[in-house]
């Protein structure tokens, strides 16, 4: 968080290299990469993870939002359907799977209610309402209308 990513990145290596079995610092590691566009690393780092735990849902995720953006859509959508197998509530593959429904797969009325998922979600969680999506679902249900 504080941009220290090189030190972080070294944190996690040897977080790894002590704890092999767990899937925590290859996630964490994974994220630093996506952050940082290093995608082919990140994706690397993600499916370490998911051999460790395959349930973790936050890998499924990321990998989702990577095979998205590399035009790979129904890669993306099986990611964020099994991230949403195992973790229902995990609400930010179901804004992302919405994301995906709605501009890259043109299924406005399943974008839809994952966005309202999401919102709920959210709220459940006592985080404020996000806007930007409360504006999406606005403008997605009057072109699903149609």
């Amino acid at each position: 968080r504080d941009g220290k990513t090189a030190q972080a990145e070294s944190a996690f290596r040897q977080l790894i290299e002590k704890y092999p079995n767990f899937s925590g610092p290859h996630a964490n590691l994974g994220i630093l990469y996506f952050h940082a566009n290093k995608l082919d690393q990140a994706k690397s780092e993600f499916h370490e993870a998911l051999k460790i735990n395959p349930e973790n849902v936050v890998c499924l995720n990321h990998l989702g939002i990577i095979s998205r953006g590399e035009g790979k859509f129904e890669e993306a959508r099986a990611f964020y359907e099994k991230a949403l197998q195992i973790d229902p509530d995990y609400a930010y593959a179901h804004l992302n799977f919405g994301i995906l429904l709605e501009l890259y797969m043109g299924k406005l009325t399943e974008a839809l209610d994952h966005y309202k998922r999401y919102q709920e979600l959210t709220k459940a969680e006592g985080k404020e309402e996000d806007d930007k999506v409360a504006k999406w679902i606005v403008d997605l249900t009057r072109r699903a209308k149609k």
